[in-house]
């Protein structure tokens, strides 16, 4: 049997798939598990969260766009992957593999029947709730391959309060610039 492509109907919209150009970076803003850091450059050897601040290095180019989407790919394979397994333990919900995207057209995926778990490093922009509620909705796809209403039930039983998040992401999910 083919992997099925189960996705969640919440899509990152491509228009704002293109961040401001970095040239000088003023008023220049980021977005790291929901919290907005001022970008700004300083003597440091990677991106670094400092207060309100994500400091560049000065040796980045102008245009740190490149910089910044590959320190987010390092953070979520800190933070992305490790909540995966454990949320998996918590549920009971196994799955295969995993990996991360870079899809500008979803936050995550599940390949049924393989049971392989593909989680956008973008979702690192949102808050965690919101991460939480993308990787229930995945893991809860191993289950159910489709968004019936035994599949909804499957995800409110392991997240009770998933509308209210799933709600919250149709209204902002596409408020936050995507890199």
């Amino acid at each position: 049997m083919a992997n099925k492509r189960c996705r969640e109907d919440i899509v990152l919209d491509k228009d704002y798939s293109i961040t401001a150009k970095r040239k000088g970076m003023a008023d220049e803003h980021e977005y790291y598990l929901g919290r907005s850091y001022k970008a700004t450059r300083g003597a440091v050897k990677d991106i670094t969260l400092s207060g309100e601040y994500m400091i560049i290095p000065y040796g980045v180019n102008l245009d740190a766009s490149q910089a910044i989407a590959d320190w987010y790919r390092r953070q979520a394979e800190k933070v992305l992957l490790p909540r995966l397994k454990e949320l998996s333990e918590r549920y009971g919900l196994p799955y295969a593999s995993h990996g991360l995207s870079g899809a500008y057209s979803y936050f995550g995926v599940c390949y049924m029947p393989s049971a392989r778990i593909l989680l956008n490093w973008r979702l690192l922009l949102y808050p965690m709730e919101v991460i939480d509620y993308v990787i229930v909705h995945e893991l809860c796809h191993t289950l159910q391959s489709n968004h019936s209403k035994l599949f909804w039930q499957e995800v409110e039983r392991r997240y009770p309060d998933y509308k209210r998040v799933r709600d919250w992401l149709k209204r902002n999910g596409r408020l936050v610039r995507i890199l």
